[in-house]
């Protein structure tokens, strides 16, 4: 990620982190193939006021078909 300052607050502190719903961790499937391989989505957020930077697919060549 090259932003190293929150746009909202100017912290410089960012983190990462896995987003969670329910009972595991969230994940992203192919648009047109819901049933193949997934691949978790990430994210990098402000320590200080919590404004998400980003969220990616972290394994992105699971989702190729």
């Amino acid at each position: 990620m090259k932003e190293d300052r929150c746009p909202k607050c100017s912290n410089s502190e960012i983190k990462k982190g896995i987003i969670h719903a329910g009972n595991g961790v969230v994940h992203m499937f192919p648009y047109d193939n819901p049933k193949s391989r997934s691949s978790p989505l990430t994210s990098y957020y402000c320590s200080e006021c919590g404004y998400v930077l980003a969220i990616y697919v972290e394994n992105p060549k699971n989702l190729e078909k």
